[in-house]
């Protein structure tokens, strides 16, 4: 979630301009924790929160998300 909110100020996409310029313009952005990993070793977070971003952002079709893994 960190990486995400970095990204609005530092965009390096599309997705992350149009969250930069929303937030330039006072406009409120947020991020909500959807999933709490349970694994314990870096290697297996990694892989179970990838496993849950892509399951919500199949479920939530998200606009700014341009890419359904």
């Amino acid at each position: 979630m960190a990486e995400h909110w970095v990204s609005t100020s530092t965009p390096e996409n599309n997705k992350y301009s149009v969250l930069a310029e929303a937030k330039s313009r006072n406009m409120k952005i947020k991020f909500d924790v959807l999933y709490r990993a349970k694994s314990k070793k870096q290697t297996e977070i990694d892989e179970e929160i990838g496993e849950r971003e892509g399951y919500y952002i199949r479920k939530h079709k998200p606009p700014l998300n341009y890419q359904i893994p």
